[in-house]
């Protein structure tokens, strides 16, 4: 989610396009969370089964892909500027906590105030705000990503022994770590594969457009093997042995992991092999830095809108699309009129 594309004048063309799409379905998805079980359902609205799938849909392998196009962007800068400019102690123990943790802290401690219990205790509340209040919880995650892969590179591991090991702290991820330390085992290994596919270059020696029809499919059977896994939880396996509960999640965790690399394959394939490269011009690249903005402000707008009056003067099937479109203009409005400061260049 960092906003860094490049340091170099030369972009990725298809990171920003991906990024574009990224945060767009990012705010579909929390526009229509009401339905999906994302977000607490609104009082005296019906069940919407297709904006259920919808919303589970646009999920499916979007975190995992924001992460994945982080470890790549650094993967790209390694290569271009070298692993001593780029992996140095100052870059990332300073620059990403600046970058990552101190927004995290700000927006969490907003977060917190505005749609919080205020009764909870002073250092209940100063934990939360240092793991990530609400969708903030991202930015504590990430950074401890590049943490990892900065210890990787140090320590000297192989790459084919840290993928391994990366594998099986996934289904670590559930253990209750501090500081996003926890739910980062799960995630790391999107960001090291990014990572090692740009440092190395392996994309550019592979030509993965003839696969798309198989990616497809294989994507849409992963996603139906993810959806029934999901509903068997329905029965949220109470009274059943613990040894039960760890295989459920376990194989959860599997499926989880094989739906979303799936996902990042096909949509990496597609944008690279469909999306032209004039799409990645100065317009696009704004819009592109504006995208970790849109991402801050975008629950807070959505959130404002379903806690207050509004979805009992709206149809419920109308709802979801106008939230979606107001929250998409006013979140990047937001962002374009704070970047125009210091302050907030620093910040988004």
């Amino acid at each position: 989610m960092s906003s860094n594309t490049s340091n170099n004048k030369q972009l990725l063309y298809e990171v920003v396009v991906i990024r574009l799409f990224l945060i767009v379905m990012l705010v579909f998805y929390h526009a229509f969370a009401i339905f999906s079980g994302g977000w607490a359902p609104i009082e005296d609205y019906p069940e919407i089964p297709v904006y259920d799938l919808m919303d589970k849909l646009s999920y499916a392998c979007l975190l995992e892909t924001f992460v994945f196009i982080s470890g790549y962007i650094l993967g790209y800068q390694v290569r271009q500027r070298g692993a001593e400019k780029v992996l140095k102690a100052k870059n990332i123990f300073v620059k990403k906590f600046k970058r990552l943790i101190i927004p995290s802290i700000i927006f969490s401690t907003i977060y917190l105030l505005m749609f919080r219990d205020y009764h909870q205790s002073i250092l209940t509340s100063v934990y939360q705000i240092l793991c990530g209040v609400g969708h903030m919880w991202f930015l504590p995650m990430l950074f401890w990503c590049f943490v990892i892969v900065y210890l990787i590179e140090k320590i000297g591991i192989k790459r084919q022994w840290a993928i391994v090991l990366q594998f099986f702290a996934m289904f670590m991820s559930f253990l209750p770590l501090p500081f996003g330390m926890g739910v980062a085992l799960y995630y790391v290994i999107f960001f090291y594969v990014g990572y090692i596919l740009q440092k190395e270059d392996i994309v550019g020696s592979c030509n993965i457009k003839r696969w798309l029809p198989i990616l497809t499919i294989s994507f849409v059977i992963a996603f139906l093997n993810k959806m029934w896994l999901g509903n068997i939880a329905d029965f949220s396996l109470i009274g059943y042995p613990i040894a039960d509960k760890i295989l459920y999640v376990s194989l959860m965790t599997f499926v989880r992991f094989v739906c979303a690399s799936v996902g990042i394959i096909m949509l990496y394939a597609t944008f690279k092999s469909f999306v032209h490269r004039s799409l990645s011009g100065e317009y696009s690249r704004v819009l592109s830095e504006c995208c970790f903005g849109v991402y801050l402000f975008q629950q807070f707008i959505l959130k404002a809108i379903y806690e207050s009056s509004v979805p009992q003067m709206i149809n419920p099937y109308i709802l979801p699309w106008t939230s979606f479109v107001i929250t998409l203009i006013l979140s990047s409005w937001l962002t374009i009129v704070i970047r125009k400061t210091k302050v907030g260049r620093n910040i988004l």
